[in-house]
């Protein structure tokens, strides 16, 4: 039979599975085992729906990526939040924007590189070998070409931000 006994605490034998505890005390309670604890980035899909198809399908590719990545890492909710939003925002910057075009309003480019430079940091943040993995397939590429940096500048900025630069 299973219950409270105040003498004996609770009994759980019989049991099997993972049990997690939010501010337990005492002795011979079990807190946690076998726990993974891993995080995920969830993009808005309204926010995507408003850009270029080339946009769209970078983004989620990215999250994609991000998110086999993060798979059993501890990853502080404020640093993926975080990065969820930067990629949002850098959505919303080029929801009038065609990928083949080489934007000439500098505000407009200076906006997008800003968002991109926070995206490969906060990456950087979360764990040094997604960011090797992110810079070595640039997904998010097709944001490069419009600021007319190539397709390379969020992996120049990954490359640099991991070797202290």
């Amino acid at each position: 039979m299973y219950g409270y006994d105040y003498d004996r605490g609770i009994d759980i034998s019989g049991n099997s599975g993972d049990v997690i505890g939010v501010g337990i005390s005492g002795d011979g309670n079990i807190i946690g085992k076998n726990i993974t604890i891993g995080g995920s980035i969830n993009i808005n899909k309204n926010i995507l729906d408003n850009t270029d198809p080339q946009f769209k399908n970078s983004i989620e590719e990215f999250e994609k990526i991000i998110n086999e990545k993060l798979k059993g890492i501890p990853v502080p909710e404020d640093s993926k939040k975080s990065l969820q939003e930067n990629v949002e925002k850098l959505a919303k910057e080029v929801k009038d924007v065609k990928p083949d075009q080489v934007l000439q309003d500098e505000d407009k480019v200076d906006s997008i590189k800003s968002y991109m430079i926070n995206i490969a940091d906060k990456i950087v943040e979360l764990s040094p070998d997604i960011a090797e993995s992110i810079a070595s397939i640039t997904p998010l590429a097709p944001f490069s070409k419009v600021i007319g940096k190539g397709t390379g500048f969020i992996a120049d900025r990954i490359k640099k931000k991991l070797h202290g630069q």
